[in-house]
């Protein structure tokens, strides 16, 4: 049986690409897309790999059963989403950034009702990358400068990245990070999918460790392990660490 999916910003560059690959995958379902009221696409139709899919304008009483919502939206799309979601007691994948503290208190305060994950980068690369990072900079040295390089296309709308603040806090938090100030330079050209750059800076040398988003297939592929994985899942604030990593011996994490 197909579990049913629906996908807020669905005429997105995102929640496009993850409704080709929900259409696609036997045990999902694509339900329905939402879109703000006044999008183009709102209270239509698209058709995705042959099929007719409802495009509703908001999350109305009229949105149809469903039993996981992806978001890639706006912060104000999230927290539609969110209510939707805690209403109706199904879970929430987003990965839309730009979320003020209150956003952040509200998704963490949901945690304890419904599965959530909340990542800006989906891909399997990016949740690596973050991992390793610690450990690079603790081998390092306290004389190792560190700063951040990310790039985008000119459209994004965020600056610095969700992804790159996501890196420069992991960095910040780490036992060799001994406060350092971690700086981040951003770049929007072009139609740039997403470049994030590392810069180990040490004496007469320099270590550089670099992802690169060939397309945004990587964050698409990326949403739909994070769909299967919290589909069923006790309600929590998971991350995409529990995703790639070690899924199959996750553990809800406590709320500081």
């Amino acid at each position: 049986m197909r579990r049913g999916i629906l996908i807020s910003g669905i005429c997105g560059r995102m929640g496009s690409r993850v409704a080709e690959l929900v259409a696609l995958e036997p045990e999902l379902g694509l339900v329905a897309g939402v879109e703000r009221a006044d999008h183009l696409c709102a209270g239509g139709s698209i058709t995705v790999h042959g099929g007719s899919v409802k495009v509703f304008a908001g999350f109305s009483a009229a949105v149809p059963a469903a039993e996981l919502v992806v978001d890639f939206t706006s912060p104000r799309g999230t927290r539609e989403a969110l209510a939707f979601c805690v209403e109706r007691r199904i879970p929430l994948v987003t990965g839309t950034t730009g979320h003020t503290e209150e956003d952040v208190r509200s998704l963490k305060d949901a945690a304890g009702r419904i599965p959530l994950l909340v990542s800006p980068n989906m891909s399997a690369g990016v949740t690596l990358l973050d991992g390793i990072l610690p450990d690079v900079l603790r081998m390092a040295g306290d004389e190792c400068d560190v700063e951040i390089v990310e790039k985008h296309h000119r459209a994004k709308k965020d600056s610095p990245s969700g992804t790159a603040i996501r890196l420069a806090e992991t960095l910040a938090e780490s036992a060799g990070a001994r406060g350092r100030n971690i700086v981040v330079h951003s770049v929007r050209a072009g139609d740039v999918v997403g470049e994030h750059t590392v810069i180990f800076g040490l004496r007469g040398e320099r270590i550089e460790i670099k992802h690169v988003a060939e397309s945004r297939d990587c964050f698409a592929h990326g949403t739909i392990a994070v769909v299967k994985f919290l589909l069923d899942k006790a309600p929590g604030w998971y991350s995409m660490n529990d995703v790639i990593v070690s899924p199959s011996a996750v553990k809800r994490k406590e709320l500081g």
